[in-house]
């Protein structure tokens, strides 16, 4: 794992979910971010507990993963929507942009794929076992046929206003965990997945190295 730690998101679990809403439509899109890490070497020793998480990451890691996956279920115009968008926002604070990995972007498929075969349920992969987390990470699920991948990153990015520019703290970063990881200064690498479940994409971004260290700022 390239950064070790607690990390602390669930849909229904913690107030980290972003919710956008059409009013009096049925169409929705909601996201999650990638709990913070405890690592770096001017980290605060902050405590998290996340026992809650824990238990529902593990609901959905019985099985091992495949030993591999062939190809994601985006076209190349996803993977030009979700790079670009990503480095457009990235420029807005002056960090470097991210580079599309396939690997990455494999990781992601599986996991997308995973959470369809559960019944659409948004978790993050859990701390430890087969499913085990190794990168940064955010989710997003939405009406098929409402919402795209530039949506997602649109969404992640929206929690920009609740962000003074002060350290991550475990005060502050379920308010802004997905801007902070989608603009963090060290992160070169971006992959991402995408399944169908029940009339909804989720979507899946996995980012490396992962962002959102506790102490520190994102740029």
């Amino acid at each position: 794992m390239v950064q070790k730690g607690f990390m602390l998101a669930g849909l229904f679990l913690l107030a980290s979910m972003v919710v956008a809403a059409i009013p009096g439509s049925s169409e929705f899109a909601q996201g999650q971010h990638h709990r913070p890490s405890l690592s770096g070497a001017r980290t605060e020793p902050l405590f998290l507990t996340c026992l809650a998480d824990a238990n529902a990451g593990m609901a959905l890691a019985a099985a091992r993963p495949p030993a591999s996956t062939e190809n994601t279920a985006l076209s190349k115009a996803d993977v030009a929507a979700l790079l670009q968008t990503h480095n457009r926002y990235r420029a807005e604070v002056g960090v470097p942009p991210l580079a599309w990995s396939d690997d990455l972007a494999r990781y992601a498929q599986q996991w997308a794929e995973r959470l369809a075969d559960r019944g659409c349920r948004m978790a993050h992969r859990p701390a430890s076992g087969p499913w085990q987390q190794q990168y940064g990470e955010n989710l997003y699920t939405g009406t098929l046929g409402h919402y795209g991948m530039a949506d997602a990153v649109q969404l992640w990015h929206s929690e920009k206003k609740y962000y003074d520019g002060q350290p991550l703290t475990q005060r502050n970063y379920q308010a802004v965990g997905h801007f902070t990881q989608l603009v963090w200064h060290s992160t070169r690498e971006l992959g991402c997945g995408v399944a169908q479940c029940q009339g909804r994409m989720m979507l899946v971004c996995n980012y490396h190295p992962a962002g959102n260290i506790l102490g520190q700022k994102p740029y």
